[in-house]
């Protein structure tokens, strides 16, 4: 990017800050789909349900807990890689490649739904390790658009990934549950209180589920990821100048008001003493 004229500047920054504050907005929409970790809450009675009348297994909610324990364990394991990988490809290609692992993962579900240990390899491990993997490039290309915001940044990019269970959950209980019906089924006498689906117009929805999931989400991580690239050069040292202007503005503000409070007690003491 070419530094601006001086009689461009004004129009040129606020491209500049549009084009940085897109980043951003990339970045959160893109950890939507990363988010996608914290609805296996809602998912979990589904799953376990088409488990148990589908595939034939004796599998109850805590086991199901242990899908979610590999998942995150996976996730915090090849976390650190993230960093690695994004020097390696660059922002755009690496978050491409970290996001569709993780789709990829959502989408072999489709066809391992039924095996509770199919499960534990195609979301557990596949879909973590993506999730592992993209978990400090959203926030990375961020903070090197908004190197003074990096409180705000940050914070904007967690809430995003935390919003992923207040948009995705209805979703999922809106394509698979569409008549928000209650589980009956009561396997247990000891645990009567313990239900589950065993409703065919409700769990024949569960592998669909995975694979409209990933394919979304494959859709919206590529349309994401290449619209976050590191800043250029040429566009760093544009920033930091821009930066220091504003710094400098801010200082001869802050300057001036002082002054101008100086002044003004000066003439209340004036006027008092007179």
């Amino acid at each position: 990017m070419e530094v601006p004229c001086e009689e461009n500047a004004s129009m040129s920054r606020k491209g500049f800050e549009f084009k940085r504050w897109m980043v951003v907005l990339a970045a959160s929409i893109y950890c939507l789909t990363i988010g996608f970790t914290h609805c296996w809450g809602n998912m979990t009675v589904y799953v376990s349900s088409y488990l148990r009348e589908v595939g034939g297994e004796d599998t109850r909610y805590a086991d199901a807990q242990w899908l979610y324990q590999v998942m995150n364990t996976v996730q915090g394991l090849f976390t650190f890689l993230g960093g690695s990988l994004e020097m390696a490809c660059g922002t755009a290609t690496s978050a491409l490649i970290a996001g569709w692992i993780c789709s990829l993962g959502v989408v072999l579900s489709f066809f391992t739904c039924q095996s509770f240990w199919g499960l534990i390899i195609t979301y557990g491990v596949v879909f973590g390790m993506g999730a592992g993997l993209t978990y400090t490039i959203p926030i990375s290309v961020s903070l090197k658009w908004h190197p003074e915001h990096k409180g705000l940044i940050s914070g904007i990019i967690f809430v995003a990934r935390g919003l992923s269970v207040f948009v995705i959950t209805p979703l999922q209980t809106w394509y698979v549950n569409p008549n928000n019906k209650s589980p009956t089924h009561a396997p247990f006498v000891d645990t009567p209180q313990e239900k589950y689906f065993d409703d065919m117009d409700v769990l024949h929805r569960v592998p669909s589920l995975f694979l409209w999931t990933g394919v979304i989400f494959a859709v919206v991580q590529f349309g994401t990821a290449i619209a976050m690239p590191s800043p250029t050069g040429a566009e760093s040292e544009y920033m930091g100048k821009m930066i220091e202007e504003r710094q400098r503005l801010e200082a001869q503000q802050k300057a001036q008001r002082v002054a101008a409070e100086t002044r003004e007690r000066e003439g209340e003491r004036t006027a008092s003493g007179g």
